[in-house]
């Protein structure tokens, strides 16, 4: 049943998306305001590499608009539009980079072009939002992404590295805090951590352990270290 409203939804938007060409081209009025081909972009499955997608823009408006900038939500986009400004009907070209690096797990980020009306104040200022998403799929992964430790309670734990391209291999690990000391084993496939509570201060943030490889893309990946003040409880999963 979810699957059919889904099925509806998705036939509704594609109707209303192909309408929406029709009359561009028919020379109807368009909807007021910047529109988006696609507001929202799926990149599905991808490992930690740059992805690149465009999107058009085009001028509902019957006046012409100027854009005045893109507000990003994360710095690892770059985004350049192709025009400065736009008549009516006319379309623009907002060409995306996302650099997934260092990444595992669900992605998701936008961006908010900005524009008003072509030699308009700042009161006529207008945004349109576009989004892109993604899966990232790394090529380096750890059994854990943070280590819990008791404050007061000297223990070790390890992490195991699997490294699936069959070639790259962890370079070197460190961490700052002095209360924790690292090593590697034989074949470079388990990180052994330990703490030594006598020399923990406590610091602004949380101390991190740092993974180098030499696999491209994954050279710096970090684990959060936590010393917490409760005694920690192991939790499994189902």
């Amino acid at each position: 049943m979810r699957n059919a409203f889904l099925i509806a939804a998705i036939a509704m938007f594609i109707a209303a998306g192909v309408l929406l060409g029709w009359n561009h081209l028919r020379g109807e009025p368009l909807p007021e305001g910047l529109i988006v081909d696609a507001r929202e972009h799926q990149f599905g499955t991808t490992q930690p590499v740059e992805v690149r997608h465009d999107y058009i823009l085009t001028n509902g408006l019957p006046y012409p608009v100027e854009f005045l900038g893109i507000v990003k939500s994360c710095g690892c986009t770059k985004a350049a539009l192709d025009k400065k400004s736009l008549k009516p009907r006319e379309q623009a070209r907002l060409s995306c980079t996302f650099n997934l690096a260092g990444r595992a797990g669900d992605f998701a980020t936008s961006l908010n072009v900005l524009y008003r009306k072509t030699g308009g104040t700042d009161k006529d200022t207008r945004g349109v939002i576009c989004a892109a998403f993604a899966t990232v799929d790394p090529i380096v992964r750890l059994s854990t992404e943070v280590l819990r430790f008791e404050a007061g309670k000297p223990s070790t734990q390890t992490i195991d590295v699997n490294i699936r391209d069959g070639h790259s291999r962890i370079t070197a690990v460190s961490v700052a805090q002095k209360a924790f000391s690292v090593s590697v084993n034989s074949d470079r496939k388990r990180i052994t951590v330990k703490f030594d509570p006598s020399l923990w201060a406590s610091a602004n943030g949380t101390p991190a352990l740092t993974i180098r490889t030499d696999c491209p893309n994954e050279t710096n990946i970090r684990v959060a270290l936590l010393v917490l003040s409760r005694p920690v409880v192991e939790t499994t999963g189902e």
